[in-house]
């Protein structure tokens, strides 16, 4: 069982986009975060068993994104920063600039 990615995008975008902002903190940070968890979804080659376990799959997918975004950023929470502010900072010390898409 693999329904259309569209159709899980409908179903639970805003689900995803709530657990990814509460762990981030960052609306730009979040949105990064659901859709790089559909961009996964499409990619992976495996089939699930029922609607439950895609739906469970998203979720820890989403989670884990989320909380790699924070770790990457900064380890001290007090000085976290945006996902995309940091991006911007890394591009500038190596002389590129950053074009948001």
């Amino acid at each position: 069982m693999k329904p259309a990615t569209q159709v899980l995008i409908e179903r639970y975008q805003k689900h995803l986009y709530a657990i990814a902002f509460n762990i981030c903190r960052n609306q730009q940070d979040a949105e990064d975060v659901v859709q790089d968890t559909f961009i996964q979804y499409h990619t992976y080659k495996k089939e699930f068993d029922t609607e439950e376990h895609i739906r469970a799959w998203l979720i820890r997918v989403a989670i884990n994104k989320a909380k790699n975004i924070n770790l990457s950023l900064n380890p001290y929470p007090q000085e976290k920063q945006s996902h995309r502010h940091q991006k911007q900072i890394n591009t500038q010390v190596i002389g590129y600039h950053w074009i948001p898409f």
